[in-house]
C-alpha cells in the first residue's frame, strides 16, 4: 500500500510538471548584435541634403534604445533625427556646436531581427572627408535587460566641390572657354544622315574648348589678342599673319580640322554615321597632338563612362601638375 501511494505521488507530480506552462526567454546571450551606420560611404556634392540610417542586426527583441551620432562640424551641418517605425522618438538632441545627434527612443511592438533605429538629415557644407561615428549608445530588451553589442560599422561621408580652371591673358579670361556647336550660324555643325539637321559636332568643339585653354595656359608671353603673338604650337593660326592663334575667328577652323581627324559625320572615311565615335574622336586628337609636335607633353586617356568624382579627382591632378604634363580626358 505505501509503494502503490509513492507511485502515485510521482505520477501526480510527472503530470503537474508537464502540464505547466514553460516559459522561454528568447534573448539568449551568446548571440553577435550589430549597429552599423548604413550607408558606410556617400559622395555627396557640397551644399546637397543627404540621409543615413542607423541600423541593428540582432537577435534580442529591441524595445528601447539610444544612439549618439558624431560628425565633423566644419563640412557637416547637422538637420534633423527620427526614429524609424516601429519605434517613436522620445528624445532627441541636436548640438550642431559640439557635433553630435542623440535620440532616444521605443519600439511597439519590439524589433526582432534587423531594422533601421534612428534616420539622420545632414547636409555638407564644404569639401572634405567626415566620419559619421556611433559615439555612445544602448540598447534594452522588453525586460529592461541590457542587449550587448558586438560589432560597430561607422560610416564616411566625402564631400566633393566645383574646381575652377583659372584665366589667361592669352587667351581664356574666363577660365576654359565653352565653345558652342550653335554659336557659328554660317557654320553647318549638324547631321546630313538621318536625322538630319540635328547638331552634330559637340565632340570636336568639347576638344577645341580645352585645347584652347591648355595653348592659353602654356603662352609663355602672353598677348591678347588682336595682337598676333603665338609662342606655343598646340593651337595655331589657320590664317597666319592674319589674325592670332586666339581669335575668334580661329575657332570654327579649329573645330573643322578636329571634326575631320575625328570623322565626325564620317567625313574623313566614308562611314555612314552621324556625329563623333569615341575611338575615332581618340584617334583622331592624338594624331593632332602628333601633329602639332606635342606629343612628349600630352596624352590622351579614354575611360569608359567616368563618373562626377573621377572627373574631379583628374582636374585636381591636372592643377599639380607642370604643364609639362598633361592629360586629356575623354
Amino acid at each position: 500500500m505505501r509503494n502503490m501511494t509513492g507511485k502515485i505521488v510521482v505520477i501526480l507530480l510527472l503530470c503537474i510538471l508537464l502540464t505547466m506552462p514553460i516559459f522561454i526567454n528568447t534573448n539568449v546571450r551568446g548571440q553577435g548584435t550589430t549597429l552599423r551606420v548604413d550607408p558606410p560611404e556617400q559622395d555627396i556634392p557640397t551644399e546637397s541634403f543627404f540621409d543615413v540610417f542607423v541600423w541593428v542586426d540582432s537577435f534580442f527583441d529591441v524595445f528601447r534604445d539610444g544612439i549618439i551620432l558624431t560628425y565633423d562640424t566644419s563640412i557637416i551641418d547637422a538637420i534633423d533625427v527620427e526614429a524609424v517605425p516601429p519605434f517613436s522618438t522620445t528624445n532627441k538632441v541636436i548640438d550642431d556646436e559640439m557635433g553630435y545627434m542623440l535620440i532616444e527612443s521605443i519600439a511597439d511592438p519590439p524589433l526582432h531581427g534587423s531594422g533601421a533605429l534612428a534616420h539622420f538629415t545632414f547636409r555638407c557644407t564644404g569639401a572634405g572627408r567626415s566620419d559619421l561615428t556611433i559615439a555612445d549608445y544602448y540598447l534594452l530588451d522588453p525586460y529592461q535587460n541590457w542587449i550587448p553589442v558586438d560589432t560597430i560599422v561607422n560610416s564616411q561621408v566625402r564631400q566633393t566641390s566645383w574646381v575652377w580652371k583659372p584665366p589667361y591673358v592669352d587667351y581664356a579670361p574666363s577660365g576654359v572657354p565653352d565653345f558652342d556647336q550653335k554659336q557659328w550660324g554660317a557654320q553647318m555643325w549638324k547631321n546630313p544622315f538621318p536625322p538630319v539637321g540635328t547638331w552634330s559636332y559637340c565632340g570636336p568643339v568639347a576638344v577645341a574648348n580645352s585645347l584652347w585653354w591648355l595653348d592659353s595656359e602654356a603662352e609663355p608671353n602672353p598677348i591678347p589678342p588682336p595682337t598676333i603673338n603665338d609662342g606655343f604650337p598646340l593651337v595655331q593660326s589657320y590664317a597666319p599673319g592674319v589674325w592670332d592663334d586666339h581669335d575668334p575667328l580661329n575657332v570654327p577652323p579649329l573645330v573643322d580640322d578636329l571634326a575631320f581627324l575625328m570623322d565626325t559625320n564620317g567625313q574623313r572615311f566614308g562611314h555612314q554615321h552621324c556625329g563623333t565615335e569615341v575611338h575615332e574622336m581618340t584617334m583622331g586628337l592624338n594624331e593632332y597632338i602628333s601633329r602639332q609636335g606635342l606629343d612628349w607633353k600630352f596624352y590622351v586617356h579614354l575611360q569608359k563612362a567616368p563618373d562626377f568624382l573621377w572627373i574631379e579627382e583628374e582636374i585636381k591632378k591636372m592643377s599639380r601638375r607642370s604643364v609639362a604634363s598633361w592629360i586629356l580626358a575623354i
